[in-house]
C-alpha cells in the first residue's frame, strides 16, 4: 500500500446512544454499505481497510463515569485506535507538523480536542502525548 493512499475503515456504532429497540438492528449498522454501494472506494481509488465491529450494547449505567455502556465504548475505542494507527501511521512529530501547517493557514480559526477521558488514562501516557504533540506544533 502506498503511503498516501486513502483508506476507508468502517466503524459504525451506536454504543453511546440509546439501546436499539428489541429485535431491531440500529440503522447506523447499514451506513457503511449505503456509502460503499455508491462506489466511494472505486471513485476515490481507496484501499478497503475493513470494518471494526462494535460489541453488543449493554445499557447498564457506570456510576463512576456516569455513562451507559462504558465497557463497550472502551473496547470499541481500543480496537478502533489500533486500526486507525495502523492505517495512518502518524508519529507525534508528523502530527505536530500537520497541525503546525494547518495552524499557519489564514483559514484556520481554531482547533478542537475531543474524546480524551483522563479517567481512562490512569498513568497519564495519553495525556502526556497530547500535550507534547501540541507543544511541538504550537510552541
Amino acid at each position: 500500500m502506498k503511503s498516501n493512499a486513502i483508506s476507508i475503515l468502517d466503524a459504525p456504532s451506536n454504543l453511546g446512544l440509546k439501546p436499539p429497540a428489541e429485535g431491531k438492528e440500529p440503522g447506523v449498522k447499514h451506513m457503511a454499505q449505503a456509502i460503499r454501494s455508491r462506489g466511494l472506494l472505486q471513485r476515490l481509488g481507496a484501499v478497503d481497510a475493513g470494518m471494526v465491529e462494535a460489541p453488543a450494547y449493554h445499557g447498564s449505567l457506570d456510576v463512576r463515569l456516569g455513562i451507559r455502556n462504558a465497557e463497550g465504548l472502551a473496547i470499541f475505542a481500543k480496537v478502533l485506535a489500533v486500526r486507525i494507527r495502523e492505517l495512518l501511521g502518524l508519529t507525534p512529530e508528523e502530527l505536530a507538523t500537520l497541525l503546525k501547517t494547518v495552524y499557519r493557514s489564514k483559514h484556520c480559526a481554531g482547533m478542537q480536542i475531543t474524546i480524551y477521558d483522563p479517567t481512562l488514562d490512569p498513568d497519564g501516557v495519553c495525556g502526556n502525548r497530547i500535550v507534547e504533540t501540541l507543544v511541538l506544533a504550537f510552541a
